[in-house]
């Protein structure tokens, strides 16, 4: 039998064995019959392996004298104690110096217990039914244990052990025999599979599986979908804003120096002699032709996106500024070869209509940018914002607009929005300069191919025909377009930023201009201090101080203009207030609700007739009515406590909007549970027409609260405002006006760009191209960008 795998000892502290062999009187060993013989064996852990310290000095001994040595046998008529073996790992191990092997063995055996009759003995766990981390550390130990091996080697000792005694052992042994072959065999076991994070040394990184998939490069920013995509958004419309000036500044040098070279080329004789000279035809056309490359250089991405729309029958508003510069380009490359004809004035170069068009295409984009990063600021702020909305039920709509609309009823209200979703892809969106321009320009780039053919044909020059071709194509660009769009937007926001609202672009002016009405809370009408207590006249003989009490407790729950006006008379102070019990409210009535088992009724005389209850006279009560004074009756438990005299004043500012909203189509929508506020009052209040306002019932007014009392989590972009009323009136009539001063500025560029082309038309073919001087047509492009500024202007938003 092979000894098993011992624990390693320190070479420092070895254990000294007696130099001779003390002899022991031999004793028969009894067994018990069935029992096979036992020999004493030392349970050690099954991952150890046998370490030899050898002997100093002249305590060591040469191997012969071990072989010699006879194996200690038993004393006769002794008895040897029966070892216990027990599992390994539980036993405490004995660690000896393999000196002499027999007797020590002996005599540890002696300590012992008695074994039972059955020897059970663990088999060793299988590699392969271990746990990883178990597996790990042992193939880990396994070579740092071989590599010590390999440095330090030392004898190996084979233990004397009688023919009996290695036979029983190797009967229990046999079914472990297989595992330790291959330890034999193999010192270093097979390693596992490689795991993620899996180092033999614990030091070592693993190495990257080529088939392994990498992860993905995060895609790019599409649209602002969460809080944390704000730095992205702000940073890209940084960059693009930085990249639009640079190219702002430089297509308006190069604009004003084409200008006063194009004017100064066509009048030399305002010019001195001296500058006359030294200014020849050709130098004129190098410039002209250098000039507009830089503009169309820094403008390429301008030109390449018109002309690719332009190719897939999907023109913009690029598109014609982009036909436009490649026809001055080919001109200005063409005049090259017949200066002479520019210097006789029977051509004229525009290359500065054409940078003008850069331009201007150029500042409409600006503006555009900057107005989105304006609203970004909005959007992205973690102030909380409120959405403006459709009433998407179109019935309930129909119910609430009954009598005050008379087409289909689009009910704006606004509402707490948690995130503001679509924001780019909103502010991006086409605008009605886009879907002119995709009829525009296709027309306007065939009819002036058409026209330099044309002219070809009559005249038979080639020059002359690019020349047609480059002042029809500059004329039939819409110069404002890009402006017609962005400047009543960019007045737009500036209002709604002084309004404390944001208004994304002209998806939100098309979707808002449709409303002809707004539903709003009577509280949001008169507010805190509008609504003023005149006199209290008590009646009866009961407290007035409990009823008022209740009563502020019911007006609280209920909430309205009466509930700012009781909290006033108890000075906040709300942890006095009673539970209510049973709220209601009852049309054109007032309130009911029980307090501490007493019924509690705010209202007008009918609310207290209904209830068995008799009010003051008619005559009593008007002596309280006069200068549009109102009054609330305050009933407890059956009896008639007090009577509120009231009067309802107006806010300037929501009394403005609400005249404005009038004159817009946009009638007024108001729930309430004041029984005094009634359309009659607020057109006396607000100075409006009865007929455009509406008071909601109990039920409907119910669905605009449970409509409003939970904010949405996730809703469009299109307009919002911090919770102002009156942003939300001011931003509905703005888009109502802005919408029809963009439609305005639409037809003007349209009109221009048709009579521009028809002058150019009827020019080249009966006048002749003198009369196409770069100052004519630049005169005509400057009076209608004068009237696309100025006539939108005359109607504010």
């Amino acid at each position: 039998m092979k000894p098993r795998k011992a624990p390693k000892q320190t070479p420092e502290q070895p254990v000294e064995l007696p130099a001779t062999p003390v002899s022991t009187p031999e004793a028969p060993v009894h067994t018990e019959p069935g029992t096979p013989t036992v020999i004493p064996e030392m349970p050690v852990s099954p991952d150890m392996q046998p370490v030899v310290t050898p002997i100093r000095g002249e305590e060591s001994a040469s191997a012969d004298t071990y072989s010699q040595e006879k194996p200690l046998q038993p004393r006769p008529g002794g008895k040897v104690r029966r070892a216990d073996y027990r599992p390994a790992g539980v036993t405490p191990v004995h660690v000896v110096e393999l000196h002499d092997y027999a007797e020590v063995i002996l005599k540890e055996a002696k300590t012992y217990p008695k074994v039972s009759t059955k020897l059970h003995t663990t088999p060793l766990p299988k590699l392969e039914e271990m746990a990883d981390d178990q597996k790990e550390e042992e193939i880990a130990q396994t070579v740092a244990e071989k590599k010590t091996v390999e440095e330090a080697p030392a004898p190996e000792w084979e233990p004397i052990v009688p023919e009996a005694e290695r036979r029983t052992a190797e009967r229990f042994s046999q079914k472990d025999e297989p595992q330790r072959q291959e330890d034999k065999e193999e010192i270093v076991p097979p390693l596992p599979k490689k795991k993620k994070k899996f180092s033999i040394m614990g030091e070592e990184e693993p190495d990257n599986d080529p088939q392994e998939d990498l992860p993905e490069e995060p895609d790019e920013l599409d649209d602002y979908q969460r809080p944390s995509d704000a730095p992205s958004v702000t940073h890209e419309l940084g960059s693009s804003l930085r990249e639009l000036t640079l190219r702002l500044a430089v297509t308006g040098i190069v604009t004003v120096l084409l200008l006063a070279l194009g004017v100064l080329g066509e009048m030399t004789s305002l010019l001195p002699e001296a500058i006359r000279f030294t200014l020849p035809t050709q130098t004129y056309l190098i410039l002209n032709l250098i000039f507009l490359g830089i503009a169309s250089l820094f403008c390429w991405v301008t030109i390449f996106n018109g002309i690719k729309s332009m190719v897939s029958l999907q023109a913009n508003s690029d598109s014609g500024v982009a036909v436009a510069a490649v026809a001055a380009l080919i001109q200005s490359v063409a005049l090259l070869f017949a200066p002479e004809s520019v210097a006789s004035s029977s051509v004229h170069a525009y290359a500065a209509l054409a940078s003008a068009a850069l331009f201007l295409n150029t500042a409409g984009k600006f503006s555009l940018i900057k107005r989105i990063r304006h609203n970004f600021r909005f959007v992205a702020s973690p102030d909380q914002k409120y959405a403006v909305q459709y009433f998407d039920d179109h019935n309930t709509a129909l119910q609430m607009a009954k009598g005050c609309v008379a087409d289909t009823p689009a009910i704006a209200y606004q509402n707490k929005a948690g995130f503001l979703k679509h924001f780019l892809s909103l502010s991006y969106e086409n605008d009605p300069s886009d879907q002119s321009s995709h009829i525009i320009a296709p027309i306007g780039a065939i009819l002036s191919l058409v026209l330099c053919i044309v002219y070809y044909v009559l005249n038979q020059d080639v020059i002359g025909a690019i020349t047609v071709f480059a002042a029809a194509t500059c004329i039939s660009v819409p110069m404002m377009n890009m402006l017609s769009v962005n400047l009543p937007l960019a007045r737009l926001s500036k209002l709604a930023t002084r309004c404390g609202a944001m208004v994304v672009g002209y998806p939100a002016v098309e979707h808002f201009s449709t409303a002809n009405a707004v539903v709003l809370d009577a509280k949001d009408l008169f507010p805190k201090g509008t609504v003023i207590l005149n006199g209290i006249k008590t009646f009866g003989g009961q407290r007035i101080d409990d009823a008022i009490v209740d009563a502020t407790a019911l007006m609280c729950a209920t909430g309205g203009p009466l509930s700012d006006l009781f909290d006033q008379i108890i000075k906040s102070h709300h942890d006095m207030l009673p539970k209510i019990e049973n709220l209601s409210y009852e049309d054109d009535k007032g309130v009911v609700g029980w307090v501490s088992g007493r019924r509690i009724l705010v209202g007008n005389r009918d609310l207290i007739k209904a209830y068995g209850i008799e009010p003051p006279s008619r005559d009593y009560e008007e002596k309280y009515l006069l200068g549009g004074k109102q009054v609330v009756y305050l009933a407890s438990g059956g009896d008639l406590v007090a009577m509120f005299v009231l009067s309802y004043n107006s806010d300037r500012r929501r009394a403005a909007e609400l005249r404005r909203m009038e004159d817009n189509g946009i009638s007024l929508i108001v729930r309430t549970c004041d029984p005094n506020i009634t359309p009659r009052l607020l057109a006396q209040v607000f100075d409006l027409d009865e007929h455009g306002v509406r008071v909601l019932p109990e039920r409907l007014g119910k669905e605009y609260m449970d409509l409003v009392e939970e904010p949405d989590e996730r809703v469009d972009a299109l307009l919002a405002t911090k919770g102002r009323p009156t942003a939300m009136m001011r931003m509905l009539t703005a888009c109502v006006r802005q919408r029809s001063n963009i439609s305005v500025a639409i037809a003007l560029q349209t009109v221009a760009v048709v009579l521009g082309f028809l002058l150019v038309a009827f020019l080249a073919c009966y006048s002749g191209l003198k009369q196409l001087s770069t100052a004519a047509l630049l005169l005509f492009e400057l009076f209608w960008l004068v009237a696309v500024l100025i006539v939108p202007r005359l109607r504010k938003p």
